[in-house]
């Protein structure tokens, strides 16, 4: 499991979907994998945004939640 302060984390998950698309178009995964990736990193932002804003909310200060994916 990795733990990041929440910048690194998405830019983190950014990175890997990124690294799969280019994977996937130069024929080294299948298109399922990809997409089980892709949905993998999305549903990780999504959780990672809602986190921020639940932070920003309560305390008005920005972002150091950290994160498990």
């Amino acid at each position: 499991m990795y733990r990041h302060q929440c910048t690194g984390e998405l830019r983190g998950l950014v990175e890997y979907g990124l690294g799969l698309i280019a994977r996937a178009r130069l024929g080294g995964v299948e298109l399922n994998e990809v997409l089980d990736g892709l949905w993998e990193v999305l549903i990780n932002i999504d959780y990672a945004l809602q986190q921020a804003e639940k932070v920003h909310k309560n305390t008005g200060r920005n972002c150091p939640v950290t994160l498990e994916n």
